[in-house]
């Protein structure tokens, strides 16, 4: 609480939409495959140490999401089970702390059927708050004919999508994402020109200003503004 001359003014309470876990699990597999985050090594992750970091910056809420690589580092099948386990992990810290954590889903993306089974689950079942997406998988970016299928889908569900800049090929390993890797996300995503129809009012997405000035947000907060009681 800080004072004032007029009072008691209430701390700010904070929703931080850009808040990585990490699961021992994960991390053990990420390594295992000779694979980490953009950046040197993961850091000590449990959901107490969680709790203490949103303590003390005046968090109120964390949408969790997972963080890089992601899970699609190895074989489809094992990426669609990683996903899984990451997502259950996530459901057990709403369940744990329901006022205090909500999360994005990961999603398998090298199957286009397996993610839309996965957001399908993640949604329904787990009750999860939206979707995260990296801005681009292999070569390709979210804007592709090949990710149809899986925006298609969050469009009709009125989704929340999380895009989070990711490695591209050919880009610098200590520079994973930057202004033109969001535009060519969003000068791509979704391409509903290419379905003759007028973007979808229903399909919110927030991008993730990691490295980026000021970029374009917008996001449906009414579920985590429930969980403030608001």
């Amino acid at each position: 609480m800080r004072a004032t001359m007029f009072g008691q003014m209430p701390s700010p309470r904070r929703i931080d939409v850009h808040f990585h876990h990490i699961p021992p699990f994960y991390r053990e597999a990420v390594y295992a495959a000779g694979r980490g985050p953009a950046i040197g090594r993961y850091p000590d992750w449990s959901p107490e140490i969680a709790l203490d970091l949103m303590d003390a910056r005046g968090i109120e809420v964390a949408l969790t999401s997972l963080a890089q690589p992601g899970v699609g580092f190895g074989a489809r099948e094992s990426a669609q089970a990683l996903a899984r386990c990451c997502n259950d992990f996530a459901a057990e810290l709403m369940a744990r702390w329901p006022a205090r954590f909500g999360a994005f889903a990961t999603v398998p993306m090298g199957s286009m059927d397996g993610a839309c089974k996965e957001i399908a689950y993640a949604l329904d079942a787990l009750r999860f708050d939206g979707v995260s997406l990296f801005a681009s998988y292999g070569e390709k970016f979210l804007g592709d004919r090949e990710f149809d299928p899986v925006l298609e889908m969050l469009d009709a569900r009125g989704a929340v999508v999380f895009i989070h800049p990711g490695l591209h090929r050919g880009e610098n390993r200590r520079r994973p994402a930057g202004i033109q890797q969001l535009r060519n996300v969003i000068s791509g995503l979704p391409a509903w020109h290419r379905l003759a129809r007028p973007p979808p009012a229903r399909f919110d997405s927030l991008l993730s200003p990691l490295r980026v000035t000021g970029p374009a947000m917008a996001i449906r907060r009414d579920e985590a503004l429930r969980r403030c009681g608001h």
